[in-house]
Order: C-alpha cells, then sequence, then structure tokens
C-alpha cells in the first residue's frame, strides 16, 4: 500500500513540473504575446510553433463549440463573423494575412 501510495505522489509531482513547463514555455512564446506589424522574427523559434497551433486550434474550437451551442437565430453576425475572427492566432502562426490586413495601406 505503500508503494502505490508513493507512485501516486511521485506522478502528481511529475505531472505538476509538466504543467509549469508548459506554463513557462508559453509565457516566452513571441505568439502569445500582443505585437503589431513586423512579427519579431529574432524571439520565434521552431519549438514555439506546436505549441501556438495546438493553442489557435483550441480557441478556435471552442468559438465554434460556442456558436453551435448557441440558441438564437443564426444570422451573419452569430455565426459568419464569429467564426471568420476566431483564427486569430492561427492566423498568426502561419502568417496568413487577408485583404483587410493590407486594404488601409493602400488606400490614397
Amino acid at each position: 500500500m505503500k508503494k502505490l501510495f508513493y507512485l501516486l505522489i511521485v506522478t502528481s509531482m511529475i505531472l505538476a513540473s509538466c504543467q509549469d513547463r508548459k506554463k513557462e514555455n508559453n509565457m516566452e512564446n513571441p505568439f502569445f504575446e500582443k505585437w503589431h506589424g513586423v512579427p519579431p522574427f529574432d524571439k520565434i523559434e521552431i519549438a514555439h510553433y506546436l505549441p501556438a497551433v495546438e493553442q489557435g486550434i483550441k480557441e478556435q474550437n471552442e468559438v465554434i463549440a460556442s456558436i453551435i451551442a448557441d440558441k438564437a437565430a443564426p444570422t451573419f453576425e452569430n455565426t459568419i463573423y464569429r467564426l471568420d475572427k476566431s483564427d486569430y492566432l492561427l492566423d498568426k502562426v502561419t502568417a496568413r494575412r487577408r485583404e483587410k490586413d493590407y486594404s488601409a495601406a493602400y488606400q490614397a
């Protein structure tokens, strides 16, 4: 019984350690920081991409779930608009730009 107890304690400590490391990595990940214009390429490393993509997918899935759960009658604002705005982090990580991002720069 003592072995099981010690095994449980060690497992809990390992899991807690992994969660702390994940939080530390996310805090240092440039994709989770707010920036405008040119990305901070000097701070971005290969290891930053996967956590950022996973978080972006999670955030977008949460928005999709909230759209599905919404009991209001579907409208452009509560479906298409919300879905369009749900991929902010994924856009940032994959460097996808949209026309609306460039339209102001080219208007004279």
